[in-house]
This record gives C-alpha cells, structure tokens and sequence, in this order.
C-alpha cells in the first residue's frame, strides 16, 4: 500500500517512534474536550473535608482512643490519580488527627509483586518518606504469594445468571447460621489483616473495562473481590459462561460479572462487620475522572459501587468514537502500561470485538479478510519474559500443543504435502477446528470441578451396581464417552488425570479408578481459568475475528515463542517447496505472526503487514484501515444522549 500523503501519529508503545498512517484512515482517538481539571489543592481539600467526619465520629463517641484505616490501591497497570489523592488526604489527616492512622495494601490480583522501584514510580519518593514518618505499612496482595489469609463461608453465587439475585426460595444458608447445611457455599480467603481496621477505603481511578459493564475498573466491589481476593474468588467470578456471555462488555450495567461482584461484596462486607471484626461502616470507595495524571475532572466516594456509574456514564461518552464504515485492518498502539505481555496489550482490540456485532458492524466482510497489527513491548519480564503470566502461559501452551498436533496429523494424512502449499480453505479449516479444541479446553478447564466430579460419581455408582448389569451398561457407556471426548481437548495435568483413569479403570477396575481420581485431583488442586483464563478468551474471540495478527515488538522473547507457537521445533523448515521461503512453506495456521522491531522500524512493520494483507485480499483503501491507541467504545451512529454532557465540578458523594 502506497502511503502517499501520511498523518503522523506518535506512538505510546514505543515513545520516540512515529507511524505514518495514509490520509483517509480511520483513527478512532477519543476528542480532548475543554480542560475541567479541579485545582489539586481544591480536590485534596474537598476529600479530606468528607472523609474527617466519618473516621472521627469513634473518636467523637469516646468508643476507642485510636482509629485505624486501611488503603487499598491499584497496582502499577493502573492509572493512580485516585491513589494518591486518597494517600495525600490522608497523610494530611494523620497530620491534624493524632489517633489516625493507616496502612495500604496493593490490591495485584494475579500480577505479580512489584519491585520497591515500582512502588516509587507510583507514589513518589516524597510520599514514601511522609509514609515512612507515619509509620505506615505497605503491603502487597497476590495470588502469585498471598498475606496471611482469613478464611469465610459464603452462600453460592446465583446460579441463574440471568437474574441478579436469587429468589427467596433459592436462597441458601450457610452452616453456622442455624439454617440446614448446603454444600454449595463457598470458601473463600482474603487479607486476615482485613479485620483489624476501624474502615477500609479503596481509591482507584475509573476506567472502561471489558467484563464490569456498570461501573468499569477502579471500585470497590472489584477490589475486594478479585484485587485482594484469593484466587477461588477469581476462578469464581471468570467462568467461562461469565466472561464470554453476549452481555459481559462495557456498557452493560446488569451483566454476570457483575452481578458477582456485587453478591461477593455484600457476603464479604456482612463478614467484615461481624464478629470479631472492628470495621466499623461498609468498606468507601474513591474514585476519580482524570484526563491528566494528578488532575481529577471530577471525585466520587460512596459505599455503594453502582453510584459510581456516574462516572461511567461520563467516561462512556468522552471515549466514544464513531466509525465511519467497517474497516478490514486494524492498527493498535499498546498503551505502556498495558504492554505487560501478549494479551495484557490486546484489550482495545478485545474491546473493538466485544462490539462487533450485525447491529453495529465495525469490520468488513468475512475473518478471512481481516488482518490486525499490534505494536506492543511486552515489557514485564515476571510475566514469563512478556508472553503471559503463569496462567496465560498454561493456556498459550495448550493452544501450541494443539497446533502442533494438528500440523502433524495433516502432513501424516497429506492435507500438507512438500510439493504445494495449503489452500487457503484447508488452512481455515484445521485453524476453526484448532480454536474450537482449544475452546473445549478453556470449558474443561473452567468447569473441571463439576466434570471431574461427574466421573467421581458414574465410578462410584458402577462399584454399587456391580451385581446388576442391566444398571452398570448405560454408566460404563457414560464413563467412556466423557472420558473419550475430554481426552481429545486436555492438556497438562488434566489429560494426566483422564488418561490416568482410563488406564487405572481398564486395567484395575472401578474402585482403582476412583482412587486414582481422588488423589490426583487432591494432590494437583486444580485452579479453573482463574489466572489467565480471561486473556485467553480475549485470543480466542480475536482470533475468530482476525485471519491475521501481526505483533510488533521488540521482546525476543515474545518472537520466539510465537515462531513456535506455529512452527513445530525441528519440523519448521522440511519439505520446502523450491523456490519459497520457510515463512511462506509452512503454513500459519492460526495466522498469529511476530514482527520483530529489533530488525524493523515501527513504520516498516506497518508496511510488511500491509503487504502481506494485500497479497493475501485485495488492495487496500485508506478508509479500510482503522488506528486505536486505546480502549474505546466503537459506534457506528451516535446516539444523541453521546453528545454532550458536563462534568461535575466538585466531589460527587453517596
């Protein structure tokens, strides 16, 4: 493709690197409107105004001599405008009020720790030294390495999904209530520190997100729930029924995650403020607007996580862009510090899907015409060198085994042969049945518990029926047909399982089979999609919409794997047909290609991608080509109510 006259645009995935994009070009960058930033001195007033009442009334009571806070904050991938007007609000209080105190806990999730470096970065040299001089600790919350944990029976989540709540007569009570004992409660642990403050606030900036549709990121359902939360809460709360149902995007207020969110919190907050809890009102929440870093457009504190909607509804319009006509080639500019590793830096393109649909059509034609190209440094060497966290690395490893697998078996049943390439038609085809094996395996996974328990139960039922053949035929029949189709979609631990009690039963019979199973189960502990499972799903919806996926990066690290992700190790370069090169003899079958920025400018990765594109379509107009450098809500016709809005100007409170 010829550039001709370009627009320029600097890139935020490599900062001293320019893209030139062709005039015509669709580049869906959200409008900077008027500066509303409220005075940083106003705003840190106006927040330590709310908050002194409400942590003095103890004191005020002569209940307690001494009133303890506990921050929870954002780890580093977040923005932290909230963080550190919540930190300096309440340094100054500490500083006016002799019995306040506080501690903070960053809320990571599955991220890994972060280093005294990045903790710095975050707050700042002067805060940690004011910090340091109040005697206040910092501590960190992952699943990777979790603080000492309290452990609390909740009732189950909704089993309907699509109903917020439970209807009376569904509703379950735990044991210890004085109700009968259910076994689906859940367990769950969290920070036992937890019970040892008078209030909890989470401070975090509000921001879309792909699955909490209501408020986006940056509340305090979020934080309680899957920021400082043990991991069953998060296998819990991304099911894969949860994270790809048709209403988990942004924008939709009454989806499934959300609805979790919200049961999780009200059990955790009941928990927290009984017994031997001090925690003395429900768990606040601060959370800000800022177009600039440090410069909140408008703050927000409330207990309920709903209201802070208000804010959302705000940002959905601000980051609101319309698209002119569908596009076939799709430019993202990977925010930095989203560019942790592979799929991290995938969600503007995840997002660009989620709203991909007949109603609002963003691409044209069919995947087959469609290529994607992703600048992204992969930077966050703990997440595997920049391929993904352990989780993701699990997943992306299922992902290749399939591939490899299927290479293998087409070459055996000379779908590949060395003298001609692979049409493009068998090409798709072993790609659709490649992502529908590795979407069978993510719903293994997710639902291993109920799977795993299934075969418990069908063993345990042919032991009792051994005397009675006409009831054991239907159950052996059952047992082999799971056992058979789960085999074809498991990888790792979970085909050691399957194939393990296949062989145990076979040979040794049922109640060899049963042991076999529990202790393997036991012993493996089993974990869900929980770490990871969401940013797999993010590839597998991308890759459904994409024929190709180019990601540019300069992390040799990350281009190797994805060399082998499509290439089997010592296979990749036999058979070659005179005359073509290795990229082009051996298939890509998942068309997910690696551009390394190590040998290539930025601007001549965008024009290797756009040549291939071409040669595998046809010639590209301008308007076909679309630029995203962050996630944005994609419209193909505004709604009027996306037109104007104002923002408020001082603390909205709850």
């Amino acid at each position: 493709m010829d550039l001709g006259q370009a627009k320029q645009i600097h890139l935020k995935s490599y900062l001293n690197s320019q893209l030139d994009l062709p005039i015509g070009a669709q580049i869906l960058i959200p409008k900077d409107g008027p500066a509303k930033a409220i005075p940083r001195q106003l705003s840190l007033a106006d927040l330590r105004a709310h908050l002194k009442p409400m942590l003095t009334q103890a004191q005020a009571s002569n209940l307690q001599s001494n009133i303890r806070v506990l921050l929870l904050l954002p780890d580093k991938t977040r923005k932290q405008t909230a963080a550190r007007l919540l930190v300096d609000a309440m340094i100054e209080l500490c500083q006016s009020v002799q019995e306040l105190s506080f501690d903070i806990i960053f809320g990571l999730g599955t991220h890994p720790l972060m280093s005294d470096e990045d903790i710095e970065a975050m707050l700042g040299t002067q805060r940690l030294e004011h910090l340091a001089s109040l005697g206040t600790t910092l501590q960190q919350q992952t699943t990777l390495k979790p603080l000492a944990q309290r452990y609390i029976t909740i009732p189950p989540p909704p089993q309907d999904l699509d109903r917020t709540a439970l209807a009376p007569n569904q509703q379950t009570v735990c044991p210890g209530s004085g109700e009968a004992k259910n076994s689906d409660c859940t367990r769950i642990g969290l920070p036992a520190a937890l019970w040892n403050y008078d209030y909890i606030i989470s401070g975090g900036d509000t921001d879309l997100h792909p699955y909490e549709g209501r408020a986006g990121s940056g509340g305090i359902n979020k934080m309680l729930v899957v920021g400082i939360g043990c991991l069953h809460c998060i296998r819990v709360t991304h099911t894969m029924e949860v994270l790809s149902h048709a209403l988990t995007r942004p924008g939709e207020a009454h989806n499934h995650f959300v609805a979790l969110l919200d049961h999780f919190t009200t059990e955790i907050t009941a928990h927290l403020r009984g017994g031997s809890g001090r925690l003395k009102a429900n768990p606040l929440g601060v959370s800000v607007l800022a177009k600039i870093t440090d410069q909140p457009d408008c703050i927000w504190v409330g207990d309920q996580d709903k209201n802070r909607a208000v804010l959302t509804k705000q940002l959905e319009i601000e980051r609101t862009v319309t698209l002119d006509q569908p596009v076939s080639f799709v430019i993202v500019d990977t925010e930095h510090r989203k560019a942790t590793d592979i799929l991290a830096g995938a969600r503007s393109l995840h997002f660009l899907c989620s709203f991909d649909d007949a109603s609002n059509q963003l691409l044209l034609g069919q995947p087959a015409i469609r290529s994607a190209l992703m600048f992204n440094a992969c930077h966050e060497t703990k997440n595997s060198n920049g391929i993904g966290n352990a989780g993701t690395l699990l997943h992306l490893n299922a992902l290749r085994s399939f591939v490899h697998e299927s290479i293998a078996e087409a070459r055996s049943s000379g779908l590949i042969q060395a003298s001609q390439g692979l049409s493009d038609d068998k090409r798709h085809q072993l790609k659709k049945a490649i992502l529908m094996r590795w979407e069978d395996y993510l719903r293994l996974v997710s639902n291993e518990d109920n799977f795993f328990a299934r075969i418990e139960t069908l063993l345990t039922c042919i032991i009792s029926a051994d005397t009675k053949p006409q009831d054991k035929a239907p159950l052996l029949k059952e047992l082999a047909e799971s056992l058979d189709e789960s085999l074809a979609h498991s990888f790792g631990n979970h085909r050691h399982v399957i194939t393990g009690t296949r062989h145990h039963f076979a040979n040794s019979g049922a109640r060899d089979a049963l042991l076999f199973l529990q202790q393997s189960t036991n012993a493996l502990g089993f974990k869900g999609l929980g770490e990871g499972g969401q940013r797999a799903l993010r590839l597998l919806v991308i890759l459904r919409k994409f024929e190709t996926l180019y990601i540019a990066t300069d992390n040799q690290h990350v281009l190797n794997f994805l060399a082998e992700l499509n290439h089997p190790p010592g296979i990749s370069n036999l058979d070659q047909p005179t005359g073509r090169t290795p990229i082009e003899a051996e298939p890509n079958i998942l068309g997910l290609t690696g551009i390394s920025l190590n040998n290539h400018s930025p601007q001549a990765a965008l024009q290797i991608a756009l040549d291939r594109h071409e040669a595998q379509t046809a010639p590209l107009n301008s308007s076909e080509l679309a630029f995203i450098q962050e996630p944005v809500i994609i419209k193909r016709n505004l709604a009027p109510d996306f037109k104007t809005a104002a923002l408020p100007l001082t603390p909205v409170a709850v």
